[in-house]
């Protein structure tokens, strides 16, 4: 299934439950306890994995299937790929 297709059935599936969202005061917590470990990212529902790693492997597929026919890009091309590696 299409990314746009998985994401069009959880809005609609879950339109409910995404509209109350997370207790803001819990994530305020989760926040404030990654920035102290130095983490990037935030995770406040572990239900969302599968989501997540779907988005992921689409991600790789994408950059897979690139061609490259509009040009490198120098910022890109300037980086080493050292430089992306967590500290």
């Amino acid at each position: 299934m299409p990314m746009a297709d998985v994401a069009t059935y959880a809005s609609s599936k879950f339109s409910a439950l995404l509209f109350q969202g997370a207790d803001p005061g819990r994530v305020g917590e989760q926040v404030v306890e990654a920035v102290q470990q130095g983490q990037f990212v935030v995770v406040t529902r572990r239900e969302w994995a599968p989501f997540v790693a779907r988005i992921h492997q689409e991600i790789e597929r994408t950059y897979g299937d690139f061609d490259g026919r509009h040009g490198p890009d120098p910022v890109a091309t300037a980086r080493s790929p050292a430089d992306c590696e967590p500290s």
